[in-house]
């Protein structure tokens, strides 16, 4: 992308906000009614949507800079509504922007790049729970309020660092059973393309001794995954799961949930989906809502930091092996080689 072009793009980003926090309550107030909490929900949740469908523009240049602008926006609603921790939130998503615009000015595209994005656009993730758990904590209605516990990000940030969140048998459960999925990477690996045969570790173009490479992967994928879990896990179950349920009852929340999460992913992978034979588009669709499912039920029996560390680590595990089944030559790597569809080799004749 052109100077020209990137200028703008930060400078709306940056816009955004600001034009929200001019807007922003200059106090909390003592509490909040079902419409304020309804109007923020219906902000927030259009602006994460808006997110989605920009997505669909995955691989273009302008994506990034459309996507984190939308970001930015997200943390200015915090700001009008006045909830609690707005203020930071939105100094670290407008310091995540434009760290990865000076980074693209500088060096273009490169190894930070995927990690600065998906910091900023996790981060607005968050700031939709944030404000969520503050409004929801000062309802006028005690049951409501009393029924919800709030996580900061720094208990969710520590959570996939410490052993008692894989305590709980569905967090371990569910990390074994993904390691035996993972694994068929390896089984799969074309001969030669993995890290032990062919003797380098590529990220990209860039040649390294397997040791270094594989460190440096480490390096950029543990920051980047955790930021995912914190972001989705508190959006998907911490907000919007936590709210369905509340109001509709158990299953009307798991079945949009688990509906919205997997749809929300497809926007990135519309091309190769569309190339799907139906019966493997039907399995990568059923395995992402079983998925779902099973965050749902480590968030209702566990709470939201082993929900995080479960979703966290099994990224990290996930995209490491597919990294070292096929990391061996050049690619074209973000973090999961050759954007290659991480799924069990099973195709129905539908």
């Amino acid at each position: 992308m052109r100077q020209g072009r990137v200028r703008p793009a930060v400078a709306g980003c940056a816009l955004a906000i600001l034009i929200a926090a001019s807007a922003a309550t200059p106090a909390r107030a003592q509490s909040a009614s079902d419409a304020e909490l309804a109007w923020y929900l219906a902000s927030s949740t259009a602006l994460q949507a808006a997110t989605v469908f920009e997505s669909f523009g995955y691989g273009e240049a302008w994506l990034p800079w459309a996507l984190l602008g939308t970001a930015g926006a997200e943390a200015g609603v915090g700001l009008a509504f006045g909830t609690r921790d707005a203020w930071p939130i939105a100094g670290a998503q407008l310091g995540l922007s434009l760290a990865f615009a000076a980074n693209e000015l500088a060096f273009g595209a490169n190894l930070a790049t995927p990690l600065l994005f998906n910091s900023a656009h996790k981060l607005s993730m968050y700031a939709t729970y944030s404000g969520y758990a503050d409004l929801r904590s000062r309802s006028s209605d005690p049951a409501y309020a009393a029924g919800f516990e709030r996580a900061s990000f720094g208990e969710l940030a520590l959570a996939p660092f410490k052993g008692a969140s894989y305590a709980p048998m569905p967090v371990w459960g569910y990390l074994a059973t993904m390691s035996i999925f993972a694994a068929q990477s390896i089984l799969s690996a074309k001969p030669g393309e993995a890290v032990w045969d062919s003797g380098s570790a590529f990220l990209g173009d860039l040649e390294f001794p397997v040791w270094a490479g594989v460190g440096l992967m480490l390096l950029l994928q543990v920051p980047n995954f955790v930021m995912t879990g914190i972001g989705e896990e508190a959006l998907y179950r911490g907000t919007y799961y936590e709210e369905l349920s509340t109001r509709l009852g158990e299953w009307p929340a798991k079945l949009i949930d688990a509906s919205w999460f997997t749809l929300s992913h497809f926007p990135q992978q519309w091309d190769e989906l569309m190339a799907m034979p139906r019966g493997q588009l039907i399995l990568k669709t059923a395995l992402s809502i079983v998925q779902a499912f099973w965050f749902q039920y480590i968030y209702e029996w566990n709470g939201l930091e082993s929900a995080v560390a479960a979703h966290a680590a099994s990224d990290v595990i996930v995209f490491f092996i597919d990294w070292l089944a096929q990391g061996g030559v050049p690619n074209e790597a973000g973090f999961s080689i050759n954007e290659r569809t991480m799924m069990i080799g099973l195709t129905f004749k539908l």
